[in-house]
């Protein structure tokens, strides 16, 4: 029996999010974060860095964080982190090449650390060059929706629950497999670009834009990742919080501008309506007179989910049928725009 450990630093891999490295374990903060390698063996064990804190206020009290495994792009398998100190394996696979691929599904303030993979089979077993990573990049920036909040559940249920919240189950995540696009999301339930839901600042998406992580607040290098395309969706919670379209708008506008300034060649798509439609005359009317100067602008407008039968999910957020005909209208706007 071969056995072979490597860590996640040293380990040929692809990275997918905004991440960092802390003592050789890669921190996984955001939706859809995570890793992708190819190995030859019959069984792979991944390890993690025993300091996972479990959320200690807020919507994210005291539940764990989840995990999706997706092996050979077919075979997927859930699993719970709660402190890190847990071991994910897979077994009984043929001694022959697969790839490996882990995504984060669920919010959390305290990142997962990746520390290690162990691979055990025959001689033959090995770490394989990483996969070729896809050549079109997808960024979307955002709010609960984004992040897949409740989007697994019932329509009953009125919470939020990490095991019912799956960010490959998005509206995100669909549109930017549908362009076999590298995706990265950068979201926070709760937030906007003037106002949380409770009519508060929180921690605004202009501003976490700015961040390599969601806790940290390290600035990002924009250069090192440009993506052909940047979805935001927002604006659900400004709504929420009562934020005039005055002050609304002018946030949006700067938004925008600063989006520009860092990516010059970006389509950059704003959608919004999915739990109300508050602001659509406002989002219109700037889109069409900033798109005047600048035509790589474009606004979505999509209907309410209450307005179509079995789209809600948890506390009236949208649930997977809800997110697919987001994801379908958002694909055939940027097929237009490609």
């Amino acid at each position: 029996m071969k056995r072979i450990s490597v860590t996640i630093e040293q380990l040929e891999k692809n990275v997918y999010g905004r991440t960092k490295y802390n003592n050789g374990a890669l921190e996984l903060c955001w939706s859809l974060s995570g890793f992708e390698f190819s190995f030859v063996a019959d069984r792979v064990e991944l390890h993690f860095v025993s300091d996972f804190s479990l959320e200690s206020d807020g919507y994210l009290k005291e539940q764990p964080c989840y995990v999706k495994v997706v092996i050979d792009g077919k075979y997927e398998s859930k699993y719970s982190i709660k402190t890190g100190a847990e071991v994910i394996m897979i077994e009984n696979l043929e001694n022959t090449a697969h790839t490996l691929r882990l995504y984060k599904l669920s919010e959390s303030n305290c990142p997962i650390k990746a520390a290690s993979v162990v691979l055990e089979g025959n001689d033959d077993t090995v770490v394989l060059p990483a996969p070729q990573k896809p050549e079109l990049r997808f960024e979307f920036f955002g709010d609960s929706i984004t992040c897949g909040y409740g989007d697994i559940a019932s329509s009953n249920v009125g919470a939020f629950y990490t095991y019912q919240e799956d960010a490959t189950k998005t509206y995100a995540y669909m549109t930017a497999k549908a362009f076999d696009a590298d995706i990265r999301v950068v979201a926070i339930s709760g937030q906007g670009i003037i106002s949380n839901c409770h009519g508060e600042p929180g921690y605004r998406i202009p501003e976490f834009f700015e961040h390599e992580m969601r806790i940290g607040h390290e600035p990002h290098d924009f250069a090192s990742w440009v993506p052909h395309v940047v979805v935001v969706n927002a604006g659900t919670n400004d709504m929420g919080g009562r934020v005039p379209d005055d002050v609304f708008k002018a946030g949006t506008d700067k938004f925008v501008d600063r989006i520009r300034e860092v990516y010059p060649d970006t389509h950059i798509f704003w959608v919004f309506g999915m739990m109300g439609n508050r602001y659509d005359a406002v989002l219109a009317s700037l889109f069409k007179e900033k798109g005047k100067v600048d035509s790589k602008l474009h606004y979505v407008p999509i209907q309410k989910i209450y307005d179509f039968k079995d789209e809600c999910g948890a506390n009236g957020h949208p649930n997977v049928k809800g997110q697919t005909r987001a994801a379908d209208i958002l694909i055939e706007a940027i097929r237009a725009a490609l």
